[in-house]
């Protein structure tokens, strides 16, 4: 026969793993759930950007002309002069913004404005690491550009 003691110790250890098998299955459950709601609401809309479109910033180069004039049509803007640098979604130019400042251009039809905040960052970072070059100061330039706050 087995004390009192030993029972209640039994008892407290099988609580434990219950509660335990509970609280992973529910946090399956809940990442199931999510999965499928991101599933669903993604087949349903082309109007958003997740993450696995895989965004890309980067200068635009002599082969982006046709698209950056049709982006710049879409917008009802003028295309800038000089370098600009793009927003690719999936492969796609989705948004531009002049390297020199000005305003960006980007499809209306698809929601852009955090790809233009995206553009705006690195283009400050680029102007600062740039600045720095021509002071003499490059590696003081890409510190600063690097522990600039976000959106400035």
């Amino acid at each position: 026969m087995l004390s009192d003691t030993v029972h209640g110790v039994m008892a407290a250890e099988r609580t434990r793993d219950l509660r335990e098998e509970v609280r992973v299955e529910r946090r399956q459950k809940r990442e199931r759930t999510w999965r499928n709601w991101m599933r669903r609401n993604a087949k349903a809309s082309d109007n958003s950007i997740a993450p696995r479109d895989g965004v890309t910033i980067r200068r635009s180069h002599a082969r982006d002309r046709e698209a950056l004039e049709r982006l710049a049509q879409l917008d009802s803007r003028r295309l800038a002069d000089g370098q600009l640098l793009v927003a690719e979604v999936a492969g796609e130019l989705r948004a531009a913004l002049p390297l020199r400042g000005g305003a960006a251009i980007a499809d209306p039809f698809r929601p852009t404005a955090p790809l233009v905040l995206l553009l705006q960052m690195r283009a400050q970072q680029i102007r600062t690491v740039d600045e720095g070059r021509q002071n003499g100061t490059a590696a003081g330039a890409v510190r600063a550009a690097r522990s600039a706050p976000a959106g400035r």
